[in-house]
């Protein structure tokens, strides 16, 4: 992310993941999956 992802989808992700990604990306959102999210949160609670 620091180097410019707008977004991050995990091994896990079902197969149509990417492609609603992608246009999740297009329209300026960023885009984290649910496992991604829960780890960053979980990191963030133990500062």
């Amino acid at each position: 992310m620091r180097s410019g992802a707008s977004g991050f989808l995990g091994k896990g992700a079902r197969p149509d993941a990417p492609i609603d990604a992608i246009r999740t990306v297009a329209r300026g959102d960023a885009l984290l999956s649910p496992s991604a999210t829960r780890r960053l949160i979980a990191r963030f609670l133990m500062l």
